[in-house]
Parts: C-alpha cells; structure tokens; sequence
C-alpha cells in the first residue's frame, strides 16, 4: 500500500473487526476526514468495552483536533 488512499480503508476495516482490543500507534496523525472517520470508529468500541489504545508522536500529533481526543459518540 502506497497511500492514504490505499491504507485507510484497510486500517479502518481492520479496527472495525477488532473484537477485544483495538490499537493504533502512528507517527503522523490526521486532520478533520480521517481523523473523524478513525474517531468514528474508535468510540463506538470503546463505549462497548473494547479497551482502545492510541500512540501518537508529540511532533505528528500536534495538529491533532483537540476536541477529537474527548469525543464520546
């Protein structure tokens, strides 16, 4: 896989059907679509008690939505 476009689906597709935990560690973080779109996916696991785990690099992360890392549903 080259790209985003090639990556994301795959890496969401993948978080989806995690069924016992979900874990993403990355050096770069996205902003608004795809950021959403993995919140979108990470929330729902955790309100199901699917532990979910984020590693972010202070550097990649500092674009981070902030209101994104306090998102609940």
């Amino acid at each position: 896989m080259r790209n985003g476009n090639e990556i994301f689906p795959a890496m969401l597709s993948a978080l989806e059907d995690a069924r016992h935990t979900v874990g993403l560690m990355t050096f770069v973080s996205w902003r608004r679509g795809i950021a959403r779109q993995f919140t979108a996916v990470f929330a729902p696991k955790a309100r199901a008690g699917v532990p979910v785990r984020m590693l972010l690099d202070s550097f990649g992360s500092r674009l981070l939505e902030k209101d994104l890392s306090r998102r609940h549903g």
